[in-house]
């Protein structure tokens, strides 16, 4: 019986066989699935969020914040799900400093298991009550377990921080100006530490930065030059760094 020498592909053109491996790993053709290979050439991301909750900013401008939080955890769950690997880390910049919400620190994040833990003890215990307190007792206890649980999620974590921190007062040092600088220097720190730890594991990770910001008159105040050096130290790592208003 004699074999053919070349093979037909799915289009029903010839193309030659695949080589022999004596190992039996096994070979596939570029061409034959390209959906594949792209999934398998696609890195994951980084994505750094900074987030104006400047309150006179957004009084300034007659909206509520509320919406723009809204949509931007629409955003943030739609990033994370385009790729398993995808990573966010969100950075609050208010009047009175500039921090980074989430990922949450050890501490709080031990802190959310140990409540959890307890408000599911708790409920197991409350088995003994009778008549309507303990339909009432075990229906707060489920809602404040369910909203323990959802601060365990990255959406649901972010949108806690971000609404406990647009309800903070102003502080009373005039004039009270936008944190954009300390803001982008922790977000070019986060990124350098997650490209270093990347290269370490030998899993190249893209990232950037987005700036949603409401401040007008961004770079006044004497905060030009330290802006305009984090631009500089972003471009200098590769760092591609956007800003809507």
């Amino acid at each position: 019986r004699t074999l053919p020498i070349f093979g037909m592909d799915k289009k029903g053109s010839r193309k030659p066989p695949l080589p022999a491996s004596s190992s039996g790993a096994e070979f596939r053709w570029k061409d034959e699935d390209p959906q594949e290979n792209e999934d398998e050439q696609a890195k994951p991301e980084l994505l750094i969020l900074i987030f104006d909750l400047n309150p006179a900013q957004w009084a300034e401008m007659n909206q509520s914040i509320m919406p723009t939080i809204e949509r931007t955890l629409v955003f943030v769950n739609s990033f994370l799900l385009q790729h398993h690997g995808n990573k966010i880390c969100v950075i609050a910049n208010h009047p009175a400093k500039a921090e980074v919400i989430y990922p949450p620190p050890p501490k709080k994040a031990r802190a959310f298991k140990r409540e959890i833990t307890e408000l599911s003890l708790k409920s197991k215990t409350e088995g003994d009550m009778s008549g309507a307190m303990v339909k009432m007792s075990k229906q707060e206890l489920r809602a404040r377990r369910e909203q323990a649980m959802m601060k365990q999620t990255p959406t649901g974590r972010i949108s806690t921080e971000l609404k406990r921190i647009s309800h903070l007062p102003l502080p009373k040092i005039k004039p009270r100006r936008s944190r954009l600088a300390g803001a982008l220097s922790l977000a070019l720190c986060y990124a350098n530490r997650a490209i270093a730890d990347a290269e370490t594991k030998a899993r190249p990770i893209d990232t950037r930065v987005l700036v949603i910001d409401t401040c007008a008159n961004t770079g006044g105040d004497g905060d030009y030059v330290p802006i305009m050096n984090c631009i500089f130290s972003a471009r200098k790592l590769g760092l591609i760094t956007n800003k809507t208003e």
